[in-house]
């Protein structure tokens, strides 16, 4: 499961925080016009069910060393900023899934005048797929089972654009960013129903890789002071390197089965900005995808996309999420799947240095079947997800160097897939250190 509520936060604060965050509380290193920002954050948790399984889920115990460094502008005009991650993950349970994952990412703002700003980024990023999630491969036939024994390793490349031109009241703001994804094949055994093994094998993950695209203007008009209305519009495009390797009946035999998709999406609504009070982003609309494979089946429905920041107190913040939208998988007997959900996360600064946080989440998601594939239910996959997700947490910031972060989070999934019932209690204590 993705921790919806925690990626949902991140989103919505994440783009507040702004270049210049070097030398503001006395960290960092100046270089000239720029600020070399270094870390290291150390994490030690306990994980209740590592493996999301729905039975005979193992105490894990995990440890993730991150180290990062960042460089930015500190210009009175344009910004430019470039990280540099890592997390290497040690599980105690099975050392074949440990983990390495790094990044790079260059971001920029061009102010060409008052009006006119463009933003900019580039980045890299090799990550893993943890067992037990959606994608990664597993098949239970009853007389034998295929599990996956390793995390799913890939690689993403994205390049994104963003103007942002006002005149007068109305403002454009075009976009377009490109996607590129590479899986790496995972290793498998295959055993029988008592756990014995039969064999080893690889599985392919070559027909995950793909180019995914979407392009889009936003209109927005400033109807008063701190509210506008917008009408947003954008084109997605998934072209896959190769065929699915499931396999599609026809009359005298199987064909291969092709994931390429596109489609729009249009949203309509307003955005509040009231200075040291409200920012809200409240759009809903429609969606549509169309697959160039007539086994999978075209969606079209209502979609939304709503963010809430709320100064309740200059103490307390809320954040809320509520969005409804299409995602790519590769599960099998599945075209896609739909999550719609909310978030609510709340901050309280206790004291100056010691600030407490809590989140929840809901998420239903739907998958779509898709029809004719061999081996698939009739129909296809018919599998509705419930997905829930809690979190409480403190920062303490003990010194403008060090801050102490301990965590608990409870994840929990009811479906109705048999077998993929899951929950999941995680306790966490990370350490992170800026020079």
């Amino acid at each position: 499961m993705k921790w919806i509520g925690v990626l949902a936060a991140a989103a919505i604060i994440a783009p507040a925080a702004g270049y210049a965050q070097g030398q503001r509380d006395g960290t960092g290193i100046r270089a000239g016009s720029f600020i070399i920002s270094p870390g290291f954050k150390v994490t030690q948790g306990l994980d209740s069910n590592f493996f999301l399984e729905e039975d005979d889920a193992t105490l894990t115990s995990v440890s993730r060393l991150a180290p990062r460094v960042g460089v930015e502008s500190d210009w009175r005009r344009h910004a430019v900023r470039l990280d540099f991650g890592a997390e290497y993950g040690i599980i105690s349970q099975d050392f074949d899934d440990n983990y390495l994952d790094y990044n790079a990412r260059f971001r920029g703002v061009a102010d060409f005048t008052r009006d006119i700003r463009l933003n900019g980024e580039l980045g890299f990023r090799h990550g893993h797929e943890r067992r037990g999630e959606d994608d990664v491969p597993i098949a239970d036939l009853g007389a034998v089972t295929t599990i996956t024994i390793e995390p799913v390793e890939f690689d993403e490349i994205k390049a994104g654009l963003e103007g942002d031109i006002n005149r007068g009241r109305f403002r454009l703001a075009p976009f377009g960013e490109v996607v590129r994804l590479n899986f790496d094949d995972a290793a498998t055994v295959i055993t029988d129903p008592g756990a014995n093994l039969i064999s080893e094998g690889v599985a392919n993950q070559d027909d995950r890789d793909r180019v995914e695209v979407e392009t889009g203007v936003e209109v927005g008009y400033a109807v008063q002071s701190g509210y506008e209305a917008f009408l947003r519009g954008s084109y997605f495009l998934a072209e896959y390197d190769e065929f699915d390797d499931a396999l599609v009946a026809i009359p005298g035999g199987t064909r291969s089965l092709s994931r390429d998709s596109d489609g729009f999406r249009i949203l309509a609504g307003t955005k509040i900005d009231l200075t040291r009070l409200i920012e809200a982003s409240l759009g809903v609309g429609f969606e549509q995808r169309s697959y160039d494979d007539e086994a999978l089946e075209d969606f079209s429905g209502v979609s939304a996309d709503i963010d809430v920041v709320w100064d309740v107190t200059p103490l307390t913040n809320v954040f809320v999420n509520i969005s409804r939208e299409i995602e790519e998988t590769s599960v099998f007997g599945a075209t896609n799947f739909v999550d719609t959900g909310g978030f609510v996360g709340v901050t309280h600064d206790l004291r100056r240095n010691l600030s407490l946080q809590a989140s929840l989440s809901y998420v239903f998601r739907e998958f779509d079947g898709a029809a004719a594939i061999v081996g698939a239910p009739v129909g296809g996959l018919d599998r509705e997800d419930q997905l829930f997700d809690a979190a409480i947490g403190a920062d303490w910031q003990v010194n403008r160097r060090l801050t102490i972060s301990p965590r608990y989070r409870f994840g929990l999934r009811e479906s109705t897939l048999a077998d993929t019932d899951y929950i999941a209690h995680i306790f966490d204590v990370s350490a992170d250190l800026r020079f």
